[in-house]
């Protein structure tokens, strides 16, 4: 948060897509600044889990994150 923050300065007018460091405990934080447009990462949805689920569980770790957003 603290390079986006000091990149925000001289680079107003962007937009920052954050996906390294982000995880379920601080994506909120990154969301609510508005210089970040959006936040990816392995924490969303990982490779075990869509390899392993039948659905159930992707959708409810979808709707955790989503629930933390509202």
């Amino acid at each position: 948060m603290k390079a986006i923050n000091a990149l925000s300065g001289p680079f107003y007018d962007v937009k920052f897509l954050p996906t390294g460091g982000i995880n379920e405990e601080n994506f909120v934080e990154y969301l609510e600044n508005p210089h970040v447009l959006g936040v990816g990462g392995s924490f969303i949805l990982s490779e075990k889990v869509i390899k392993a689920d039948d659905g159930k569980t992707m959708n409810q770790i979808l709707q955790s994150l989503v629930a933390k957003i509202n």
